[in-house]
């Protein structure tokens, strides 16, 4: 019985998507992931002459079940800004160890755009402790950002779960399993015109092509609105114009929150929106 019902709601989720009728909860856009897979964020990274990014990796297993610490083979794969397949790199790590992974050392003659995205896989060498729990892996760790003239760096987590892979098979799944039959909108939580100048990072984490409308608002109650078009995996880095008091996202993508980057006269910010 619990495998006919299961299979019910996926006949009810394929003719609810086709027929485009509304889904009874947001869950539903998303794959049901594999015992023993683990899944990740789609992580920002920017490099040129200005941007040093870096990410902390942490064996998560031994943090998870710290009464039995145990090795963990973390497998990065990182991708241009068009979505495209540029390398993977594989590391060891011991017990509760952190590695800090550098962005420009791993990508350095590969790929001439400033930015573009990566995740992060974790394989724990004891499975069962997950197994039994039934529980997966997921790293949403924290990016660290600077640029060449700061001292300091500034850090954002991961914004939503992107792709989940397997770690018996070489290649990742897409986590999200389609878009919304209907658009929305989100409204960035924030103000921008205190800002030297606003760039607003968004990727598309379907396998399909989407289009984002960005709205910028003005104080004089004017508006514009830019689309974006961006095929899976693919990401954009958008130039908010100069006085934009707030911007929203509008597409079929079920909560497109944005990574916002904002440059002051002395410093910048990272942050969601």
């Amino acid at each position: 019985m619990a495998s006919l019902f299961r299979f019910s709601n996926r006949v009810l989720d394929m003719i609810q998507h086709r027929l485009r009728l509304r889904a009874k909860s947001s869950h539903r856009f998303y794959n049901k992931v594999a015992p023993g897979a683990t899944v990740s964020d789609l992580f920002l990274w920017r490099l040129g002459d200005q941007w040093i990014t870096e990410f902390p990796l942490c064996n998560l297993s031994s943090l998870c079940f710290p009464m039995a610490p145990q090795g963990e083979v973390v497998v990065v794969r990182f991708f241009n800004a068009a979505g495209d397949f540029l390398k993977e790199w594989e590391t060891v790590l011991a017990p509760f160890e952190e590695q800090t992974l550098k962005i420009k050392e791993q990508l350095y003659g590969i790929t001439s755009d400033v930015f573009g995205t990566f995740c992060v896989f974790h394989a724990p060498t004891l499975k069962n402790h997950f197994l039994a729990s039934q529980t997966n892996i997921s790293d949403r760790g924290y990016v660290s950002y600077r640029r060449n003239t700061d001292q300091v760096s500034s850090y954002t987590h991961g914004n939503t779960y992107v792709l989940s892979r397997n770690n018996d098979e070489p290649n990742q799944t897409c986590f999200v399993r389609y878009a919304s039959w209907r658009k929305h909108t989100y409204n960035l939580q924030t103000t921008l015109d205190d800002a030297v100048q606003t760039e607003v990072f968004i990727s598309n984490p379907t396998k399909n092509r989407q289009t984002v409308t960005i709205t910028q608002f003005f104080p004089d109650f004017q508006t514009t609105d830019t689309a974006v078009t961006l095929g899976p995996l693919e990401s954009c880095l958008f130039t908010v114009e100069k006085l934009t008091r707030r911007i929203a996202l509008s597409s079929h993508v079920f909560m497109l929150r944005p990574l916002v980057f904002k440059t002051y006269v002395n410093g910048f910010d990272v942050f969601h929106g």
